[in-house]
């Protein structure tokens, strides 16, 4: 009976060792590198340039935002420095330096898997607070077009801290990278396909559904109730479902374009965080680079997105804008 108890212990020491010895060697795999070069186009390196400003936010994680403000625009100057930390009920994640003075040594395909596969040079896995995971399916010339502007920024000499993962999210995380799986852009999308495609790379449900643990509630996809914390701000992102009493259902298009456009003018960036009760990470700034057709389309998308009555802590209709 002894030497039976003594094995049972020893298989409950052995099995969770072997299981993280597996995880740490198995994963992440060794993911392909995407077929991405960069164009030196400037067509091609404008459109980079409108995606990761505008739409993709690339910049608004990677730069300085300036919090006394309300919603906290790119600060000049620093765009692709790094160094803002993010989400801390998984660690300590920071955002890198994605300049060339830090990608130098990159290959064009190697800045590609990075943004779609979350695979960084060294093989290690990246935080899905880079959502690679809606990147993952990025058309080929969009990817193309970021990875060619990213190579333009203006190099800033500055070396964040290296991001730390809590235990167990640090052995979740290598699980997550995955192939590069690029969708074909259609020769002439509806709005409505328009919309979705943007919906899913903007970051939309990244930040409007409940995340907890490394993993996000499917069942309340852009109901809200993801706690962000950036920065020196925090916030629980509110519900952008047409429900009328807890999501945007009240809000028509033109309201809705309106308060990026309001957003988007030198006034409405210097708008204090004081003024408003405090900062928003909502880039609203950022986002409102977006052309009215873009911003129109999102509209369309959302008003097919299944309605949750749903009120996250501090969040009431159309909080954080």
């Amino acid at each position: 009976m002894k030497k039976l108890i003594l094995a049972i212990l020893l298989l409950l020491i052995l099995i969770p060792i072997a299981g993280v010895t597996y995880l740490n060697i198995a994963f992440p795999k060794d993911i392909p590198l995407p077929a991405i070069t960069a164009s030196q186009d400037p067509a091609v390196i404008a459109h980079g340039e409108y995606l990761a400003n505008h739409v993709l936010a690339c910049v608004d994680c990677h730069s300085d935002r300036n919090w006394l403000a309300r919603t906290g625009p790119v600060v000049p100057g620093t765009i692709g420095k790094g160094g803002q930390g993010m989400e801390p009920e998984v660690g300590d994640v920071v955002a890198p330096n994605i300049t060339p003075f830090a990608l130098a040594e990159w290959s064009d395909a190697e800045i590609a898997r990075a943004i779609a596969c979350g695979i960084s040079r060294d093989g290690s896995a990246l935080s899905p607070s880079m959502p690679y995971m809606e990147y993952n399916t990025l058309h080929e010339e969009d990817l193309r077009a970021v990875v060619s502007y990213v190579r333009t920024l203006a190099p800033i000499n500055h070396t964040p801290r290296d991001s730390k993962y809590s235990f167990p999210f640090s052995l979740i995380l290598r699980t997550m990278p995955k192939p590069y799986e690029p969708i074909k852009a259609p020769a002439n999308p509806t709005p409505l396909e328009r919309g979705e495609y943007l919906v899913s790379h903007a970051g939309c449900m990244h930040c409007h559904t409940p995340f907890e643990k490394g993993k996000y509630d499917e069942s309340m996809r852009f109901a809200g109730g993801h706690k962000l914390i950036y920065a020196s701000t925090n916030q629980i992102s509110p519900n952008i479902t047409m429900d009328e009493a807890t999501g945007i259902g009240a809000w028509t298009r033109e309201s809705f374009i309106a308060m990026f456009r309001a957003y988007g003018t030198e006034a409405g960036r210097r708008i204090s965080a004081a003024e408003r009760g405090g900062a928003t990470i909502m880039p609203w700034s950022s986002y409102a680079g977006m052309t009215d057709d873009d911003l129109s389309a999102i509209w369309s998308f959302l008003q097919t997105v299944p309605t949750r009555k749903h009120d996250p802590e501090s969040a009431a209709p159309g909080a954080g804008a």
